[in-house]
């Protein structure tokens, strides 16, 4: 993960200051697996592991950690896979995609989770984790209140073909 290598470089002065803050951007789907994505939430979830454990490494310097964790955001940016209409997927990845870009058309903005990057900069003590956009904190707040096995089942409901 490059996220690693850029913050190794920037621990050395912030230790020495006795201060500063690391804000790693991650996604809700590092919080739950979202199907036919696994490749990203594999290095998503990953990504919220390293900086739990570097929130825990850091804290004695007075470097916080902090995980930003956008749901669907308006970029722009090109998503789709090369989907292969011969695959026994195809008729689920439509479904996917026709769900994923209504997401992503009525996601937050850029501004928004800007907007969030400020109000932790600004904190005194932020929290670990600050999901962002849409309906990601709702997501959030749903994902520790329910078995994993309901948040699955719902799941797959909705990207049913």
């Amino acid at each position: 993960l490059r996220y690693h290598a850029v913050d190794q470089k920037s621990f050395t002065g912030m230790r020495e200051r006795r201060k500063g803050i690391i804000i790693n951007v991650s996604s809700m789907s590092g919080v739950f697996g979202v199907a036919y994505t696994p490749v990203y939430c594999g290095t998503k979830f990953a990504l919220e592991g390293m900086t739990r454990a570097l929130r825990q490494e850091m804290h004695p310097f007075g470097v916080k950690v902090v995980l930003l964790q956008p749901g669907y955001i308006q970029t722009g940016l090109e998503q789709d896979p090369n989907y292969r209409t011969d695959s026994e997927y195809y008729p689920f990845l439509k479904i996917f995609k026709k769900i994923r870009d209504h997401h992503i058309a009525t996601g937050a903005s850029p501004e928004e989770v800007a907007g969030k990057v400020l109000f932790i900069i600004r904190k005194r003590n932020p929290k670990p984790a600050y999901p962002v956009g849409g309906d990601a904190p709702f997501i959030a707040v749903m994902h520790r209140l329910l078995p994993v096995w309901l948040t699955e089942y719902l799941q797959r409901k909705k990207f049913k073909a």
